[in-house]
């Protein structure tokens, strides 16, 4: 499960930990789905704010890979509020940094 506290859906980074090929990560019935090979000791990192993909080796070069999201389904649709069912094959790592961005703080003095 992901929990998003917000009251509106909100953008995220993920970041997936090699190996893995062509990796899947399903939220809220939505598929998050980028076409590459990453290999042990790299990371793919999908940012929602700035529309970017990116993979990152082993040494720190990096990789843009925006063309080879997956088309069917934005990588980028924000996360929903709430409690949200997230799946994967389980066979590799993933982090999920959700941004609650409000116009005004949650609580006032």
């Amino acid at each position: 499960m992901i929990n998003n506290e917000s009251y509106l859906p909100c953008h995220f980074r993920m970041t997936i930990y090699g190996p893995v090929t062509d990796p899947e990560i399903v939220i809220a019935n939505h598929i998050y789905k980028v076409e590459t090979t990453v290999f042990t000791d790299e990371r793919l990192v999908i940012d929602s704010r700035s529309n970017t993909v990116i993979k990152i080796g082993r040494l720190g070069e990096e990789t843009d890979l925006y063309n080879s999201r997956y088309k069917l389904q934005s990588v980028f649709e924000k996360i929903p509020p709430g409690r949200q069912v997230l799946t994967w094959p389980g066979g590799y790592g993933i982090d999920i940094t959700l941004f609650d961005e409000r116009s005004e703080p949650r609580w006032t003095l």
